[in-house]
């Protein structure tokens, strides 16, 4: 099964396209073998997937035992091949 470990773009080559083009290779990846895609994202990321046909599936809370220490949620994400899409 191909996986797709990590997505990060630096923070300075942020809002260029970049993640957008590592995506596109990924999702024309999956769509050639009708693979669903599922992921994690950060909510800072998931408006990317969203644009790209992911759904959030669940949403995941983290409790840090140090109250100094927030965390945002996680978001599993979901997105079926294009085949299947309705």
């Amino acid at each position: 099964m191909p996986v797709l470990h990590r997505l990060i773009v630096h923070p300075d080559l942020q809002r260029q396209g970049i993640g957008q083009k590592l995506l596109d290779w990924g999702i024309e990846k999956a769509d050639q073998e009708s693979l669903v895609a599922f992921l994690f994202a950060r909510p800072a990321g998931s408006r990317l997937y969203e644009r790209n046909g992911w759904k959030t599936i669940a949403v995941l809370d983290v409790e840090i035992p140090d109250p100094d220490i927030k965390m945002a949620p996680g978001l599993a994400m979901l997105r079926l091949p294009r085949s299947k899409q309705s």
